[in-house]
């Protein structure tokens, strides 16, 4: 766009003559010129924070989906180890022997949520204060890594005939 400058009127006296002024249009944002696009450094830097960003979302989603195994595991030991106590408070007396340790099978949902779990019943015969009998349910299965480990454990106490706790 071309201009031509106003003269004030002590240039006009003095005999100046108008000068021209030529101005360009550019998109300017204080004092620089605004440009269209990202550069490759700005686009490399937005990368790799997207890439870190996904890395720690997909660790914390398996870290979730882990725990979340391991507590439907938990889940269905707990139910599993309760339900063999009210069976076990059902039967007699001279029922529950005192054995080393004896198992029982799992339910059919137990079984789909512990497919290689073991569960063990171990029974102790106890006279003092009064004659009873100690009865542990332990209910295990392996891990990610393959270790066993405890999911439910619980110890019942069957009194005799009589007695008392």
């Amino acid at each position: 766009m071309i201009r031509f400058l106003r003269l004030t009127r002590s240039q006009r006296r003095r005999g100046d003559k108008p000068q021209i002024a030529l101005r360009l249009r550019l998109w300017v944002k204080q004092g620089q010129a605004m440009r269209r696009g990202v550069t490759l450094f700005e686009l490399m830097v937005a990368l790799v924070v997207m890439t870190t960003a996904m890395m720690a979302i997909v660790q914390l989603l398996a870290m979730v989906a882990s725990q979340r195994r391991m507590l439907d595991q938990r889940r269905a030991a707990l139910t599993e180890v309760a339900n063999q106590a009210e069976r076990i408070a059902l039967l007699p007396w001279n029922a529950v022997q005192s054995k080393e340790a004896e198992a029982w099978e799992f339910s059919a949902e137990s079984r789909t949520a512990l497919p290689r779990g073991t569960a063990t019943m171990e029974v102790q015969d106890e006279t003092e204060p009064v004659h009873s009998r100690r009865i542990r349910l332990l209910v295990r299965s392996p891990n990610s890594v393959g270790q066993m480990i405890e999911l439910a454990d619980l110890t019942v106490w069957k009194f005799a005939p009589g007695g008392e706790p």
